[in-house]
């Protein structure tokens, strides 16, 4: 299932949180893997394909039904290889 979003804003916002999460659990996660794993999450095969469909259709109903400040990001206790 792939998500559609009207401006980057909200993937680059998980993207960021990701990353903090993964520091936080003491995994150095670069921006641009953390930008890739999104992309995937949200069923594109990368983060320039997220990128490149912005706009190009009508927005998924949850890119405006849920504030930017209500993403929540939580890793599971388990090692994490990228």
């Amino acid at each position: 299932m792939r998500i559609y979003f009207m401006t980057t804003q909200r993937p680059k916002t998980v993207a960021k949180k990701l990353k903090k999460a993964a520091y936080a659990a003491g995994i150095e996660l670069k921006l641009g893997k953390a930008q890739n794993a999104v992309a995937r999450m949200y069923g594109y095969a990368h983060w320039n394909e997220l990128h490149s469909s912005v706009g190009s259709r009508t927005p998924s109903l949850m890119d405006g039904d849920v504030a930017d400040e209500e993403v929540t990001v939580t890793l599971p206790p388990v090692s994490i290889q990228f």
